[in-house]
């Protein structure tokens, strides 16, 4: 009833994502690859179903030891720990009662030596709600948000500060463009490289060239460029 899924199941991995009504790319093999490669860990999608209640759960696996604060004080490939990939995760889950799912989840976790698990759950999605008798939550931070289901709702969302500042921008020959290739990613990698010197940012924030292959490769449906041209 607990299935534990690999990166190397790219195809599997993705049907159980898109089988969920809710599901956000946070979720997909293309998007946890990317961050592998950036050195966040391992990627798992663990995937439940008892014919009552279904789940799936994407994860980011490390060794402990690997830690520099564990470094020399622990064994390797022992202990390990779980991780939201960067942005949102948590789990997904079709059903009332949990409590069948995070007990096979736990008793999975307890036989393969995983001490503890760091959630970020979906602020829009609200998954946060089904995993509170497992998990303690603690709400950190806002979240922005915007409707875009139409141009008309967008629109009227935008402060009219902003609408005036859209107008001049489009008075002036501003362009708006969108597409997926490699020579704009590679324009936009320099462009956020800049942002993240100026605002000296930590060196987990720099992106290498296969972090943006993969995204380019493995997101085909899910990644986009849109740029101004002046």
């Amino acid at each position: 009833m607990l299935s534990v899924y690999t990166i190397d199941q790219a195809a599997e991995w993705d049907g159980r994502v898109r089988s969920f009504s809710e599901y956000d790319t946070y979720w997909l093999s293309g998007y946890v690859k990317a961050f592998m490669i950036h050195g966040e860990g391992e990627p798992l999608l663990f995937y439940y179903d008892d014919s009552k209640v279904r789940g799936i759960n994407v994860v980011m696996k490390r060794d402990v030891a690997a830690s520099k604060q564990f470094a020399g004080k622990l064994p390797e490939n022992t202990y390990f720990d779980f991780s939201t990939p960067y942005g949102y995760g948590g789990w997904l889950v079709e059903g009332d009662d949990t409590r069948p799912l995070f007990r096979a989840y736990e008793e999975w976790c307890q036989s393969n030596h995983i001490i503890s698990e760091f959630v970020r759950f979906h602020p829009m999605i609200g998954n946060h709600l089904s995993s509170e008798p497992a998990y303690e939550t603690v709400p950190l931070g806002l979240t922005v948000a915007m409707d875009i289901s139409s141009e008309d709702i967008i629109w009227a969302n935008i402060t009219s500060k902003n609408r005036n500042v859209i107008r001049k921008a489009q008075k002036n020959g501003v362009k708006i463009y969108n597409g997926r290739y490699e020579e704009i990613f590679n324009i936009f990698r320099e462009i956020y490289n800049e942002t993240m010197d100026k605002d000296n940012a930590d060196d987990y924030y720099y992106f290498g060239n296969e972090f943006y292959q993969s995204v380019l490769d493995d997101l085909p449906y899910n990644s986009e460029i849109f740029y101004a041209v002046y």
